[in-house]
């Protein structure tokens, strides 16, 4: 038995598809399928964070809306994921949107740039909130100096 995987079915030719006894076809991700996607992968890249809460749920909806399948999505998120480990920080919203930049063609992808801007926009939102957060429990923290 041997299984194959292919989205490129169209370039067999007669004598090698008349060997193949059971053809299962998917149909493209919709989105509430690649956010479902996005949030498993990236919530298992986000495990090993020291802050919780950098992935909002736009971002997972923005993510959601950019089409590509599964394996494009586990790919783009470990390449993210070990590129903010190189940088010794936590996967960002930005390390995606730089590993998604880079892989994506904005000419063949219509509204990527606008989703992209707009999830830049929600990881600069997240990390002031998160450096807001941070100074607060500083000033409060024992031993801290409080205002």
């Amino acid at each position: 038995m041997l299984f194959l995987t292919t989205n490129r079915m169209e370039d067999f030719d007669d004598a090698f598809y008349n060997r193949i006894h059971v053809s299962i076809r998917y149909e493209p991700l919709q989105m509430p399928e690649r956010k479902t996607i996005w949030r498993q992968h990236l919530t298992r890249a986000c495990k090993q964070n020291k802050n919780a809460g950098l992935w909002p749920d736009e971002a997972y909806d923005l993510l959601a809306k950019v089409e590509m399948n599964g394996r494009d999505i586990r790919n783009f998120t470990r390449t993210a994921f070990g590129y903010a480990q190189a940088l010794g920080k936590d996967i960002e919203i930005g390390h995606v949107v730089l590993v998604v930049r880079n892989n994506l063609s904005l000419k063949s992808s219509p509204g990527l740039e606008n989703f992209l801007g707009r999830l830049e926009e929600i990881g600069r939102e997240v990390k002031s909130a998160m450096s807001s957060s941070n100074a607060v429990e500083d000033n409060t923290s024992p031993g801290g100096m409080t205002a």
